[in-house]
């Protein structure tokens, strides 16, 4: 029967006077039995769509409840609209899902409260597409990979004026086959503690200017080990001539150090050690030797002492070392090339661009035939750890 509708032969008012029979008693039992109560409540569950029109539904208090695996769906042009004002929680534990084309109409907001999550599923996607904007005011956490794709153009991640990208410590930000471009008029700042680390195997290319500021030099880890055979000599000279001058070698063509024939001891010459690196540490020196003629047991072979020197006019030489006798002995002083190791005191010195260093050499003397030393090499060794002017 339609609701609203009288059953057949029923009229209203009732005629004064009418006695209803029993199907009319029956009919009116059944009804009032299958009527909603809208006071009391109850469960119904009728065989078809109760369809309301007109003024629709108004709720009121804040008992109204979907129960457990129920489902309310909006047909198609159908809305469910939160008006101005109004709001749509999803508590802790509840979900909000968007399927297929599901959209957030223009000026409309989403907003998850404090303590709320946003969870894209595997599979699922968020696009902000051409011309929207996304703003993320707090802080914003990628668990696993976001993609910037360059579907219908490149895609590209602005950071405006004001703002940062912040890499924390123990993060990682790679950069794989494409290239980290930094605009004319950026700038990458590494802030006091901060590290640039390469790994081994990479290659770092820099075609523009590289500047180091207040006083800074580019630092070497771990520190290298340099050697310098360069030397010059500092002669002594007697009756006009040098007591020290450069030759051939006897044993080839090639150039060496001799000093002039001696059968008196006190010559002196300094072997100065050139092209040391700036800042470096020096810690030794070899100085390879060998009698040239005269006695071949001289009385006094050379002795050895690494030293420096600034301004000769307010101070002397200073001693960086002991002295190293020569390593000849014996009747080999003639016939024997021997090398000399000269160690700097300590662990070394540091290199002052100030200063000169070198090796005073005491020269051989034999007090019978005279003996005359010849030097093939003054090499220098030490470590290095940044690249000083």
């Amino acid at each position: 029967m339609a609701h609203n509708a009288y059953p057949a032969g029923w009229v209203s008012p009732v005629p004064a006077g009418h006695v209803p029979g029993l199907v009319e008693y029956e009919l009116l039992w059944d009804q009032l039995y299958a009527a909603i109560n809208g006071d009391a409540g109850g469960t119904w569950a009728p065989s078809a769509f109760i369809t309301v029109g007109g003024s629709g539904f108004e709720f009121t208090g804040t008992g109204h409840s979907i129960a457990a695996s129920a489902r309310v769906s909006v047909a198609s042009t159908g809305e469910i609209r939160v008006l101005s004002g109004g709001f749509l929680s999803v508590r802790s534990g509840g979900a909000f899902d968007l399927y297929g084309a599901g959209s957030i109409k223009s000026a409309g907001n989403l907003n998850a409260e404090s303590g709320s999550t946003l969870t894209l599923a595997s599979g699922a996607a968020m696009t902000a597409a051409s011309g929207s904007t996304v703003n993320l005011s707090g802080v914003t956490a990628v668990r696993g990979a976001m993609t910037i794709k360059a579907s219908g153009g490149p895609g590209t991640l602005n950071v405006e004026t004001g703002c940062a990208v912040t890499a924390e410590a123990g993060s990682l930000f790679n950069v794989y086959t494409n290239l980290a471009k930094v605009q004319s008029g950026g700038q990458v700042s590494f802030l006091d503690g901060s590290t640039f680390v390469s790994e081994d195997g990479a290659t770092a290319i820099w075609l523009g200017s590289w500047t180091f500021g207040n006083d800074e030099w580019p630092q070497l880890s771990p520190a290298r080990t340099w050697t310098r055979a360069s030397f010059d000599i500092i002669s002594m000279y007697g009756e006009g001539t040098p007591e020290m001058y450069w030759g051939l070698s006897p044993a080839t063509n090639g150039p060496c150090v001799a000093t002039s024939l001696a059968t008196v001891t006190g010559k002196k010459s300094i072997l100065r050690l050139l092209d040391l690196p700036v800042g470096g540490t020096l810690t030794s020196v070899v100085v390879t030797s060998q009698g040239f003629q005269g006695a071949s047991t001289p009385t006094q072979v050379p002795t050895y002492r690494l030293v420096s020197w600034g301004d000769t006019s307010a101070a002397g030489l200073t001693n960086l070392s002991s002295v190293v006798t020569d390593a000849h002995t014996g009747g080999n002083w003639l016939s024997t090339a021997l090398d000399n190791t000269i160690t700097a005191s300590g662990s070394g010195f540091v290199i002052d661009p100030a200063l000169n260093y070198g090796v005073l050499v005491t020269h051989p003397y034999d007090g019978g035939f005279g003996t005359q030393g010849i030097f093939y090499r003054a090499d220098s060794t030490g470590t290095v750890s940044a690249i000083e002017l």
